[in-house]
């Protein structure tokens, strides 16, 4: 029965993890659309398909968040796995981001506005990164999963500053921007990954790398914090110039002061998974006590422990059962001195026979 708890333990972790992944790329769309709706006012080329396009990320958003809440409040707070509410749920998460990715592309190739052509490639990657993280939560365990989706890089940052061209001209310290947010969100994703993998591939060092982890969080928390106040002062400064060239690097760090926070919080899951695993690995240490049978010589299964089974051997004058105790450090006084006994009387008993 704890083995069978356990189990569903693990896979109501991997449930709101996944539904955690859906809630924030629904904060991610929601925010992406916000900031294009208020950026539209600077960008009079768009046509009215990118800004139905960027209208329908805010609503859409809004939607995705209020429907994957309910959803997940709904089937985690059932006994039981409710596993067709699940699939639909899930199913209709795919099917949205299938229909929206159709969209996304028809705009790609028809936009002209650079607000809905980033608006378009934000939402191509942070979705794709979501499909990508729901996957690898139910193709391998949770300690491993919930590390790797909850790290507090923004990867679709990186990928949009490398495939966007950003006009340096458009503040003094425009370089130094973009540089100090690709190296930050990649070093993060790199430190968290090295170290994730190397716990899961190394069990006998599990305990010294899970301190190493921890302590990399509180450092990259820090920093990332840090280097988010510096981005927010850069935006809240006014450097960057309100024309069509600088829209790019405009649009980019004000999402990202938006973004940040959510990836930030997304590191909740990983610093509360470190107190449960070590209850954990508290309670799966055995006692490693065996009682077999002399006539069939194979272990009984729920059967009474050494104590009890040595009293009821000399009791009732029965056949002893052969006791193989692999822990004896495990065992009490009065349990050590009994199965002591028992074994002295099966090795007259086998003096006798011979």
């Amino acid at each position: 029965m704890e083995v069978l708890q356990q189990e569903d333990n693990q896979f109501r972790y991997k449930l709101m993890n996944v539904f955690f992944q859906y809630i924030k790329n629904a904060l991610f769309i929601l925010l992406i659309g916000y900031e294009g709706i208020k950026l539209l006012n600077i960008d009079h080329d768009c046509q009215l398909s990118e800004i139905t396009y960027i209208s329908t990320l805010y609503h859409g958003g809004i939607i995705l968040l209020l429907f994957n809440i309910v959803s997940a409040c709904y089937i985690l707070y059932q006994k039981h796995f409710v596993r067709i509410e699940y699939f639909i749920t899930y199913g209709l998460n795919i099917l949205v981001f299938v229909c929206m990715l159709l969209f996304s592309l028809q705009q790609m190739i028809q936009g002209r506005c650079s607000i809905g052509q980033l608006s378009v490639k934000y939402y191509i990657i942070l979705s794709i990164i979501t499909q990508l993280d729901v996957l690898l939560i139910m193709m391998f365990k949770h300690e491993f999963s919930n590390r790797q989706t909850n790290i507090c890089s923004n990867t679709a940052v990186v990928i949009l500053l490398l495939t966007t061209r950003i006009d340096n001209d458009c503040a003094v310290n425009a370089i130094s921007l973009e540089i100090q947010l690709i190296s930050a969100n990649i070093l993060t994703l790199l430190f968290f990954t090295v170290l994730n993998v190397a716990i899961n591939l190394f069990p006998k060092l599990r305990e010294q790398l899970t301190n190493a982890f921890k302590f990399v969080c509180v450092l990259v928390l820090c920093f990332l914090i840090l280097n988010y106040l510096l981005i927010v002062y850069f935006v809240q400064s006014g450097d960057i110039k309100e024309n069509q060239e600088c829209m790019p690097l405009d649009f980019i760090t004000r999402t990202y002061c938006f973004l940040a926070p959510v990836n930030l919080i997304g590191m909740i899951p990983i610093l509360a998974s470190f107190k449960f695993e070590t209850i954990d690995e508290e309670e799966d240490v055995p006692q490693q006590v065996e009682i077999v049978s002399p006539s069939r010589g194979l272990p009984i299964q729920n059967s009474p422990s050494p104590f009890q089974q040595s009293k009821l051997s000399m009791n009732n004058n029965t056949t002893p059962y052969k006791i193989i105790v692999n822990n004896n450090n495990q065992l009490s006084p009065d349990e050590l001195f009994f199965v002591g006994k028992q074994q002295q009387q099966q090795q007259q008993q086998q003096q006798q026979q011979q």
